[in-house]
């Protein structure tokens, strides 16, 4: 299905649908659920699922899989070999690949998280220190997903990656676009020391 939005040219992909109406692009028929919209050049996808109980996964709602779709962070890869896979290895806790992400993965990855409202991922890749970790991930959880069905994001660009001089520290200076303006942020990630595996430290966000 295609359309307009704000000039670009859109690609919606429809999961585990019996049908899609839509009659204007703004408005989708009840029973579906946009996921995420990320933008690539000048086209903008649009991620749906079906939330209706008829059919397919009924009214659980199942993490999306665009195995041959381009990445949402926007790294030329497809998903399934770029932030899919970081997903699934820090989820499933395989340390020896883990260890060789650096943080400019975990920050992409991290992007396409709240894209794919992949809740847990920024759970585990948030470090402990940081002011907006919870102990009760319960409650945490609840709140992301909240924020990741309000905040819709559609473009992410890397603008440069730092280190410490001892190694200790990588800094992401990123600006990541929504329907909620621009967010310009340099992320702090400090290595776990026991599983190699950068997480989100602190961020500073600058003006634009």
């Amino acid at each position: 299905v295609a359309s307009f939005v704000n000039g670009f040219h859109c690609e919606i992909d429809v999961f585990h649908l019996s049908c899609l109406r839509v009659n204007r692009f703004s408005h989708f028929s009840r029973g579906f659920q946009t996921m995420g919209v990320y933008r690539r050049n000048s086209k903008c996808r649009v991620i749906m699922m079906g939330t209706s109980s008829k059919g397919f996964g009924g009214n659980s709602r199942k993490q999306l899989e665009l195995n041959s779709s381009p990445c949402p962070c926007g790294s030329e890869k497809n998903f399934e070999s770029c932030c899919k896979m970081i997903h699934e290895t820090v989820t499933q806790k395989i340390d020896t690949i883990s260890m060789t992400f650096t943080a400019e993965h975990i920050m992409r990855a991290r992007y396409s998280a709240y894209v794919m409202s992949n809740a847990d991922f920024i759970i585990q890749t948030t470090h402990p220190k940081n002011p907006v970790w919870q102990k009760n991930t319960n409650k945490w959880r609840k709140e992301l997903l909240k924020t990741m069905k309000q905040v819709m994001y559609s473009r992410l660009e890397v603008l440069e990656c730092e280190s410490d001089e001892n190694g200790d520290y990588e800094t992401v200076h990123f600006r990541a676009e929504s329907n909620m303006g621009t967010l310009d942020e340099k992320s702090r990630f400090e290595k776990h020391q026991e599983s190699g595996l950068w997480l989100y430290l602190d961020g500073k966000i600058n003006s634009i």
